[in-house]
């Protein structure tokens, strides 16, 4: 008991200049560091961004010796999206102290390739309307369209809506037979080959067995796809 008494008589009689000192990065260093970063990302890539900061960053403070060093990292995937977290370390030498992440929202303003109408899921290129008009290139992740050449011959994979920007993952491949198109059913029974008319009741590519309905008829048969507008019934 008598040496625990000493000891905090000791501790309590030692000299403040001995208690180590506390560092403080504010947290205004902190933001900048990780707006700085996204701003040469920015520039680099010659687009317009605005970095909004989104809730609220603390001084740090530490208690390591040394100069101070603060480091905005990289992350993984586009920097260019409505939200994005930068990692920021804090080092003294070779050391690290510390680390946090500093979210922004993220808003790119620009004129791009857009939709000049409501469409449907199916939609040739050749058939839309498209123009000009303002996007945010974070929302498309810095994806956009100048024109349709790139799609020339697609369809597009989901329904868009005016004003929507044009993007290259809105198109896919036009496959060999179209739900809904009129197509050539063929049927071999022995010597005796048949053809009749139908419609394609989904998708197909060629070697896909699709459900398609004979003309006068009720209900629908399975056909495989031989090429554009041709199936066979195959026994």
């Amino acid at each position: 008991m008598h040496r625990l008494a000493t000891l905090v008589i000791a501790l309590l009689m030692t000299p403040p200049g001995w208690a180590a000192d506390i560092q403080c990065v504010p947290a205004s260093d902190l933001v900048a560091a990780a707006q700085a970063t996204l701003a040469a990302k920015a520039s680099a890539a010659n687009v317009v961004a605005n970095f909004a900061l989104v809730g609220h960053v603390d001084d740090l403070k530490t208690a390591a010796t040394g100069a101070l060093t603060v480091h905005a990292g990289d992350f993984k995937g586009s920097w260019l999206r409505p939200r994005i977290g930068v990692p920021v370390k804090v080092s003294t030498g070779d050391r690290p102290v510390s680390s946090i992440t500093v979210w922004f929202a993220v808003t790119a303003p620009a004129q791009a390739l857009v939709y000049g109408a409501n469409y449907s899921r199916g939609q040739l290129d050749a058939d839309l309307q498209t123009g000009i008009g303002a996007i945010d290139l974070a929302r498309t992740h810095g994806e956009s369209l100048s024109s349709l050449e790139p799609v020339a011959g697609r369809r597009l994979r989901h329904p868009v809506t005016a004003g929507q920007a044009v993007l290259s993952e809105d198109f896919e491949a036009v496959p060999a037979i179209q739900a809904q198109q009129a197509v050539r059913i063929e049927s071999n029974s022995g010597v005796v080959h048949l053809t009749i008319a139908g419609r394609a009741l989904s998708d197909g590519e060629v070697g896909q067995t699709i459900a398609v309905l004979p003309a006068n008829a009720l209900q629908p048969v399975r056909a495989r796809v031989m090429s554009n507008q041709v199936v066979k019934i195959e026994n």
